[in-house]
């Protein structure tokens, strides 16, 4: 099995979640509280592999990883975003 297997679900994950929004709309509200913890919690996560990967230069694989989760994690705020103020 792949080594990054886990990280190529997480990085779906997130894009599904963003999909799901943009489609529910203002449907999503009762969510809403918990897809902010969850995106505060990646965004540590991103933080914290960025602090201990970004200046290493034998892990490009992690940095790539890392960039990729923040720009899935912008749009899923995005989409979040959207959502709220979408007057589906």
């Amino acid at each position: 099995m792949h080594e990054n297997y886990d990280r190529a679900i997480k990085l779906n994950i997130i894009a599904c979640i963003a999909d799901l929004l943009l489609g529910l709309g203002l449907t999503a509200e009762p969510y809403i509280g918990k897809i902010l913890d969850m995106i505060n919690l990646c965004f540590q996560a991103v933080y914290e592999l960025s602090s201990k990967y970004c200046f290493n230069v034998d892990n490009s694989n992690e940095r790539d990883y890392v960039e990729e989760l923040k720009r899935s994690l912008i749009d899923m705020y995005a989409c979040l975003t959207f959502s709220i103020n979408s007057k589906v």
